[in-house]
């Protein structure tokens, strides 16, 4: 350590006495808050600048200044310390003596690319870039090399900040080319080495989400539709090859249709028996070509028609009883003379509710007559 200087000074018959600390021991030597850290020698490591003892590290151990200096005496002697979070063990209070800035080590890059080429394939030509924090950054540097014609730098940008991922703006990346890109991190100390690059290529994006058109609206719960098997139409979606189907029933909380590749079409008639009477619904697509399927598209909504009521009927003498459920309120009892006749006419003789039915009786003497139920 060095030594303590001593002066003495005289002043009006008194004698003053100060005592400094060692010479050079209060410089901050460069070193600042948020700065990469490493030991130039063995540490004791402090809960506070010169008191309470937590541990100990190494020659050589990295960590970050995270607050500092303070001055506090150790023995005597007055420091400068600097509260340093270590990578491994003790984190604490350190004096200074022992401490240096160091620039950032090389970043950790997560995303998009892979260490190997070509890489894998991007469908954006604005992606994000992502990468690990390194301990110590302030700023970081991005270079996007272009393989496709010859290993040109496209993209360059010095001070992207103390930031994890960044957009590449439009108009710099091609379809169809090969691409690497590299980070540095920077502290006040200098700039690191090169991270590992990672590769990616740009593909043909898939195309865009279809528009659908019928059955249904965009609102819930949607319009009633006539028929248990409906053709579903949408628009063709730019350079699809096939689309997707999906049937939500609301009643049973489930996709109770879901197929990939209805092929290259523009209209498709569900199956018989995939949709059932009295029930909610809602379906949506999506389009898709080589390079994956697009968004799905927003929901249509639609209802299906109730299971039309039976009529049921008993002859008594030259009377004909008929009946229906009471639930089909909506339904219109109608008769004709024929199959074949121009018009059906409602039976206006009035009815009865027995028990869950509607019940009316219709005298067929001399006659020959046709009943149904119509909504």
């Amino acid at each position: 350590m060095n030594g303590l200087k001593r002066w003495t000074v005289r002043h009006s018959g008194l004698l003053l006495l100060w005592v400094s600390f060692p010479v050079g021991a209060l410089s901050a030597l460069g070193l600042s808050v948020g700065d990469r850290i490493q030991t130039t020698g063995g540490v004791i490591v402090y809960q506070m600048p010169g008191a309470g003892k937590l541990g100990t590290q190494a020659t050589g151990s990295l960590g970050v200044a995270m607050s500092g200096p303070q001055i506090a005496t150790l023995s005597g002697v007055i420091y400068l310390w600097w509260n340093i979070s270590f990578d491994l063990g003790s984190s604490g209070w350190v004096q200074q003596d022992f401490l240096t800035s160091i620039v950032p080590s090389a970043p950790v890059l997560a995303s998009p690319g892979a260490l190997t080429v070509p890489g894998p394939g991007v469908t954006t030509l604005t992606p994000t870039f992502s990468w690990n924090a390194d301990r110590g950054a302030t700023n970081y540097i991005i270079y996007v090399v272009d393989l496709t014609i010859g290993g040109y730098t496209i993209y360059y940008n010095d001070s992207l900040g103390n930031v994890t991922s960044f957009s590449l703006p439009g108009g710099y990346l091609t379809v169809g080319h090969s691409y690497y890109w590299i980070l540095k991190a920077q502290d006040s100390v200098g700039i690191s080495d090169s991270s590992n690059p990672l590769y990616f290529q740009v593909q043909t994006p898939p195309p865009p989400v279809p528009a659908l058109i019928s059955p249904g609206t965009v609102t819930s719960p949607g319009p009633t539709i006539t028929t248990l098997t409906p053709t579903l139409t949408w628009s063709a979606s730019s350079g699809a090859t096939g689309y997707g189907m999906y049937v939500y029933d609301f009643a049973g909380h489930a996709y109770i249709y879901s197929n990939d590749s209805v092929g290259n079409v523009t209209s498709f008639a569900l199956p018989s028996g995939t949709l059932a009477a009295s029930r909610s619904y809602a379906w949506q697509m999506r389009a898709s070509s080589a390079a994956g399927f697009s968004g799905y598209s927003s929901y249509l909504f639609f209802q299906t028609p109730a299971v039309p009521p039976t009529l049921v009927f008993r002859l008594s003498a030259t009377n004909i009883i008929l009946s229906w459920p009471t639930n089909a309120s909506a339904f219109t009892l109608e008769s004709a003379s024929s199959l074949s006749a121009a018009s059906w006419t409602a039976v206006s003789l009035g009815s009865s509710v027995v028990g869950t039915s509607y019940v009316i009786t219709n005298d067929l003497s001399g006659v020959s007559k046709l009943f149904r139920l119509k909504k």
